[in-house]
């Protein structure tokens, strides 16, 4: 809501605090003044269109064109026709008026951000149009009144650069403040090479500050392949030591190309590049052009991440318009690129057509569905992951068809899925009777994040489960991922419980899960290390010792570095490998 709520007041709060600076035109000669006088005191309306009332018109016109409730089209087309009405007379009256200018921006307060930005630009740029000295004499003014971390600043700077950059850029000198600056010069300079790429190249010959410089070059850079997207190419290869900056370069020109039109986005697409560059163009092209985009992204390589970035959004975006055509071009594909292709067909497809797109993974191999870009629970398989994204909206459906597949390995997976699907949706007793079927052979993982999910709602029922469970893995991690969720919002209340525990290895994993908790952190380092005394004793086994001891070292550490490594080397029953690789990581 911050966002919605600050653009147009900020806007329009600027536009009257900047003018109050410059106190309108100039005054009227006699003969003028008497002339307005006769006019505005004219009850006939079309003796002065002009007028104080017809400015206030206008506004009030532009305001209940903005907050028109309907379609967004009819809305932003009455806006566009009541901010065309505006001519220079009423902008320099309506920015005089500071208090008419503030009951304007609260009746405007509650536009949606799509509302916002355009009503923001359409006035800028009109006003630029019917007054444009005016308003680069306000835009100093501007800078100073409107905060850094406003919209409205960057939309503003955005349309005064796009309609008058060179303008723009000489603000710069008396600009101060360095971060200021780099925005104005990214801003201006960028828009200017886009249109007058010598007049940009002139103005970057004069920047001397190292710093300035730098950011000038870079929108030198942008700019030029906005106005020229077939020259990112070239660009791009002089940038090979500053890869990030190079794949930013190509990414902006594949857009700018695919605004200009499908014949410059291929042409940039079949130039020839380096396996890396053709990565960033696919990359950004996918959903534009997704079979160019796959062409292009199977050239890359089979190595890179960004390669299999490429090959994912290709796969995703062709998927998105035809599953089937997706997958008759999943032949020939190597391991990793597979991979990706089947992680971005099931991603899209899964929206369209759930049952389709789960049954199509499930006759993958696992090694197929390796999802690198998004795992949950622990597990990376695009088969649990559009399952449970199934799950989530229609839970009796993904239930049943997980059910009724064969059993094994895949079925106990999906059980285990909808079983934390069911737990995150505040059904704790049905997510662990499903989970009830496994017995100790149960997923530990799945097990302790079905436990935590019942923890945030009910954590004494569902720690009195966990201990009901047989004793093994799935038992301590669950109490662990109990443990460690409810003494975030309750400490005392676990201490009370640790306190019956018998000892063993569910003791020691809760132990060491109530020290580690997130909540611990806010207390001060001497409450830390108290607790930490008092309960550390209890944890017996040496990994689980070692694991408390080192979270406790780092905290120590900061206090006195040297004191907490001869600490932590003379702790008794700790894993000797934990604490050897802490120490070298110390060093």
């Amino acid at each position: 809501m911050r966002l919605t709520v600050s653009l147009p007041v900020s806007l329009v709060a600027g536009l009257g605090a900047g003018f109050a600076f410059f106190r309108g035109p100039a005054p009227l000669t006699r003969v003028a003044a008497a002339a307005l006088r006769t006019r505005e005191n004219s009850t006939d309306a079309a003796v002065w269109p002009d007028s104080p009332a017809a400015t206030d018109a206008k506004a009030q016109r532009l305001i209940a064109a903005a907050l028109r409730k309907g379609r967004r089209l009819e809305r932003q087309d009455e806006m566009y026709r009541a901010i065309e009405a505006l001519t220079g007379d009423d902008f320099r009256r309506l920015v005089a008026d500071f208090g008419a200018m503030k009951a304007m921006a609260e009746k405007l307060r509650d536009l949606d951000g799509e509302t916002s930005r355009a009503l923001a630009s359409g006035l800028i740029a009109h006003w630029l149009a019917v007054d444009p000295s005016t308003v680069m004499r306000w835009a100093p003014r501007m800078l100073e009144l409107v905060p850094k971390n406003q919209n409205a600043r960057g939309l503003i700077l955005d349309t005064l650069a796009a309609k008058r950059p060179a303008e723009l850029l000489a603000l710069v000198p008396a600009c101060k403040d360095a971060e200021e600056r780099a925005d104005l010069i990214s801003r201006a300079l960028r828009e200017l090479a886009a249109r007058d790429l010598p007049q940009a190249r002139a103005w970057l010959a004069g920047c001397t500050d190292p710093a300035d410089r730098r950011v000038a070059e870079k929108a030198v850079r942008l700019g030029t392949v906005q106005g020229d997207p077939l020259r990112a190419v070239g660009l791009a290869a002089a940038l090979t030591s500053n890869r990030t900056e190079a794949d930013e370069l190509l990414r902006a020109a594949a857009g700018h190309a695919a605004r200009i039109g499908t014949g410059t986005l291929r042409a940039l697409a079949t130039t020839p590049m380096e396996p890396w560059m053709a990565a960033s163009v696919a990359g950004e092209i996918a959903y534009r052009e997704p079979e160019l985009a796959l062409d292009l992204a199977l050239k890359t390589g089979t190595d890179a991440q960004i390669s299999i970035y490429a090959v994912r959004r290709g796969f995703a975006a062709l998927a998105g318009r035809d599953p089937a055509q997706a997958i008759a071009r999943l032949e020939n594909l190597t391991a990793a690129q597979l991979a990706a292709a089947v992680s971005g067909i099931g991603n899209v497809w899964v929206q369209r057509d759930p049952a389709a797109a789960v049954a199509w993974l499930a006759q993958r191999s696992p090694s197929e569905r390796v999802n690198q870009e998004y795992s949950k629970y622990g597990v990376n398989d695009m088969l649990l992951t559009a399952f449970g994204q199934w799950a989530e909206h229609a839970q009796g459906d993904a239930g049943a068809w997980a059910a009724a597949q064969p059993e094994g390995a895949t079925r106990d997976a999906l059980q285990t899925r909808l079983a934390q699907v069911l737990a995150d949706r505040s059904q704790p007793a049905e997510a662990v009777q499903l989970l009830a079927r496994f017995g100790s052979a149960a997923n530990p993982k799945a097990v302790a994040s079905v436990a935590q999910a019942w923890a945030l709602s009910d954590p004494l029922a569902a720690a009195d489960w966990a201990i009901a469970q047989p004793p093994g893995s799935a038992q301590n991690s669950a109490l662990a991922g109990i443990v460690g969720t409810w003494a975030n919002d309750n400490p005392r209340g676990v201490e009370d419980w640790l306190a019956q525990f018998p000892a063993g290895e569910a003791r020691d994993r809760s132990v060491a899960a109530f020290l580690a908790r997130g909540s611990s952190w806010s207390a001060s380092s001497a409450e830390q290390l108290a607790e930490f005394d008092a309960w550390f004793d209890l944890i017996d086994d040496p990994w689980s010792r070692a694991q408390a001891a080192v979270q406790s070292f780092w905290r120590r550490k900061d206090r006195d570095p040297a004191s907490a490594r001869s600490w932590l080397a003379a702790l008794p029953n700790l894993d000797p490998e934990v604490v050897r690789i802490t120490l070298r990581d110390d060093r």
